[in-house]
């Protein structure tokens, strides 16, 4: 798909000084693109340069447009040495190129920063990107989007599952050219090499998601793991979702489609049937098996199947068809979500927070340039964690996240989310078959006051069903106190409720919620390679309890008995392992009868 990208610069102000006789600058401008570099002309002694108007155009592929970033650099002519550089800027083109408009443009004041110096003025730049012979199945057609709740003015179809990808490179600090480079020129490197890598992350996403049928990706976070010698790592996670504006919805949660929408209803109807984080569940003997019975309805994943199939016949290719079942595994071996909430009456268990963590040496990898080891750690970290999911009684993990901490040779992989049940058939409603009229007859009247009864009831079923324990009170997983819930008076919840996810909607909370912080350190002997992973793998488990026994005590001291929006991070150093934890507490959730 071959894109034009057309780039104008306009004018820079409050440059430094790079003539020290005359106190001024000539300035220009170099603007690089898929390996093409065009220049601007010289404005001579000026601290605010303005150069003539001039447009730069490109013409690239659909990867190329993806993965390198648009670079101007700012440069101080000189007549007898080299060209001396005041700084860069670096602007991505991928979210101009997905946009839902054929041709995009964007115009403003880019900051010139320099590696070695920091900030040295900024840079009027017009940049027009126009994509010739849009597909949708491409990964342009992808949306990321780094809030963890569904956009404003969107609506979500389908629920399609996780999504993960890594990314492996050479660090250019590292190689023997950086040796005789200068240190300038070796920042730029390896800033360059970020970009490029952060941009190759989200087209490999967003290829998976076009495959999978969806077109957008919630809760996206994107990391690097610098590994010294072993290279730079860059990591992706997000949910696959399918999106669409509120304003194109044929019908509402009434059930009552408007006219002139059947084809479309009945496709979402359809969409409908299978959509869903419990599909994402795999449904084997194997895993069905061991998992504990839960009163939330279990989805198939054979409709995933049929449509992650059928949507890459539609986009033809063999590669795609390999692609897609290698997603049906994967959403259904890790029925995670990034997001953080969801709609209300959805979530109808909170299990609590499962977590697991790996310590691994970089000096095992036989192959560093081969991301297959790093994806063999998180696989087992994260079939751990959907273990402990398991062991709750839910079949889905809420608000997951993933973090790394490396100190020399050592690297610690974290995974933490809330287990929860799940249940979509509250907000997933089929159409009517019934035509729409303009008034309702008398017979139909009987039974919207019972849709309005149920409704109702369901509400008031949704204000404390969630706390409520999703796993046998005679076999518990694990030594917990219980007490019955304060609304209903019959089922029994936990006496302190703690979620990586968001308040659910619906949920009754008594006074005002605060900030609570709880820090660790725990000192450790300096050793090396296998001797420092086990020290560090023993004193990760009393780290952990003596971070959550402070911030226990904290509530305590508080009087609040929930958490919501939990964040943990533990660090790796030479002689200490930190813990930070950080949450959101609500005084007296009415769930509980009692307090800490």
């Amino acid at each position: 798909m071959p894109g034009i990208v057309q780039v104008q610069v306009t004018r820079a102000k409050d440059l430094p000084i790079m003539d020290k006789s005359s106190e001024l600058t000539d300035a220009f401008a170099e603007v690089k693109f898929a390996g093409s570099i065009c220049r601007t002309e010289v404005c001579p002694k000026s601290l605010n340069p303005i150069w003539p108007a001039q447009w730069f155009t490109f013409e690239v592929d659909n990867e190329v447009l993806q993965d390198e970033p648009l670079q101007i650099r700012i440069m101080d002519h000189d007549t007898y040495t080299a060209h001396d550089a005041i700084g860069k800027v670096y602007i991505p083109l991928t979210s101009l190129a997905s946009s839902d408009s054929p041709s995009t443009s964007l115009n403003g004041w880019y900051p010139i920063f320099d590696t070695l110096h920091g900030i040295r003025g900024v840079v009027y730049v017009i940049v027009k990107v126009e994509v010739l012979k849009a597909q949708p199945s491409s990964s342009l057609a992808v949306q990321f989007f780094t809030s963890t709740c569904v956009p404003t003015g969107y609506s979500v179809i389908h629920v399609l599952g996780f999504l993960e990808e890594l990314v492996v490179n050479n660090d250019p600090e590292y190689k023997w050219i950086d040796k005789i480079r200068t240190p300038r020129a070796s920042n730029e490197a390896r800033q360059r090499l970020f970009f490029k890598l952060s941009a190759e992350l989200q087209r490999m996403m967003g290829n998976k998601t076009a495959v999978a049928g969806g077109n957008a990706v919630i809760g996206y976070r994107q990391s690097y793991d610098l590994e010294g010698e072993s290279g730079i790592v860059v990591r992706g996670i997000g949910t696959c979702v399918r999106l669409a504006k509120k304003s194109l919805i044929p019908f509402s949660l009434s059930g009552t489609p408007p006219a002139n929408t059947k084809g479309i209803s009945e496709e979402l109807s359809k969409d409908h049937v299978t959509a869903s984080g419990k599909r994402l569940r795999k449904n084997s003997s194997s895993d069905s098996d061991n998992v504990p019975s839960s009163p939330t309805k279990q989805f198939s994943l054979q409709p995933v199947m049929e449509m992650l199939v059928s949507s890459s016949h539609g986009s033809g290719g063999v590669g795609d068809i390999s692609l897609a079942v290698q997603l049906s595994n994967t959403f259904s071996e890790f029925p995670f979500s990034t997001l953080s909430s969801l709609p209300e009456g959805v979530v109808t268990h909170i299990g609590g927070v499962v977590c697991a963590r790996a310590v691994k040496l970089l000096d095992k990898i036989d192959n560093p340039d081969d991301p297959e080891t790093r994806d063999m750690w998180w696989k087992e970290v994260r079939t751990e964690v959907r273990s402990h999911a398991k062991a709750l009684a839910c079949h889905t993990v809420l608000g997951y996240q993933e973090t790394t901490s490396i100190c020399d040779n050592l690297c610690l992989l974290s995974a933490i989310g809330t287990a929860v049940s799940v249940d979509w058939s509250s907000v997933l409603v089929k159409p009517s078959k019934s035509s729409v009229s303009s008034s309702l007859d008398h017979d139909q009247q009987p039974a919207e006051a019972t849709s309005t009864e149920n409704l109702a009831e369901s509400n008031t079923k949704g204000k404390c069903g969630a706390c409520h324990i999703p796993y046998s009170v005679t076999q518990p997983p694990f030594k917990v106190q219980l007490n019955k819930c304060s609304i209903c008076r019959r089922r029994l919840v936990p006496m302190v409720i703690l979620s990586t996810a968001d308040l659910p909607e619906g949920m009754i909370t008594r006074g005002k919620s605060c900030l609570v912080q709880a820090r660790v350190c725990q000192t450790k002997r300096k050793f090396t390679g296998e001797h420092n992973a086990l020290a560090v793998s023993k004193a990760l488990p009393f780290l952990e309890y003596s971070l959550h026994r402070r911030l226990l005590n904290k509530l305590k001291v508080k009087g609040m008995n929930a958490v919501f929006n939990l964040k943990m991070e533990v660090t790796v150093g030479e002689s200490l392992l930190t813990g930070v934890s950080v949450r959101i507490s609500h005084q007296s959730v009415l769930q509980t009868t009692s307090k800490l």
